[in-house]
């Protein structure tokens, strides 16, 4: 069981390498010249970015997905206890991802100056600010639990659906079927 917290875990939970990686991108940066305004700047729209799009709401709206996923996995054999074990779900899942915050930041912020020029961020930027975007940003933690929340369905329902297929298959092919697949 505490193998499949673990994985259920290191799905939703990047790297602490990420914030190195970005220290050491922005070492890079630093020593070219030229380069070194373009990438302050960028670094300044993506830090901007990051507070105006919500993304520290956004990570909070995490926490009860993972609850959600690691749940079925803890309340077999806990009947009647599944608050007992959400509030400790809760309290130690919170307690890392304190820690880990500003880590997933720092790798949020190198994922958008991987993907875009300081002119892409202050152009998102500027719609972040807008009144259209501030109710993106405010809207986007539920809008993301939604399609979570569906897309868990349709993932589990499309897996359902298939793996009588494949299993069908790897027999086919001389594979060797997991017990309890």
């Amino acid at each position: 069981m505490r193998c499949g917290i673990a994985i259920a875990l290191a799905c939703v939970l990047p790297s602490p390498a990420a914030a190195l990686n970005a220290a050491a991108a922005a070492a890079v940066a630093a020593g070219q010249p030229g380069a070194r305004e373009a990438d302050s700047r960028a670094a300044r729209a993506a830090d901007r970015l990051l507070v105006a799009s919500g993304a520290d709401a956004q990570m909070d709206a995490i926490l009860p997905r993972i609850i959600d996923s690691i749940m079925p996995l803890l309340i077999r054999g806990n009947s009647g206890q599944e608050q007992v074990i959400k509030t400790i779900l809760r309290e130690e899942l919170m307690s890392i991802f304190t820690r880990l915050k500003p880590d997933l930041i720092a790798n949020a912020r190198k994922v958008y100056l991987d993907h875009f020029s300081a002119d892409e961020l202050e152009a998102i930027l500027s719609f972040m600010e807008s009144p259209v975007g501030r109710k993106l940003a405010r809207e986007t933690p539920a809008i993301t639990t939604e399609l979570y929340s569906f897309g868990g369905e349709a993932g589990r329902a499309a897996v359902a659906g298939a793996m009588p297929h494949i299993i069908d298959r790897m027999r086919s092919a001389n594979l060797v079927v997991p017990s309890g697949t």
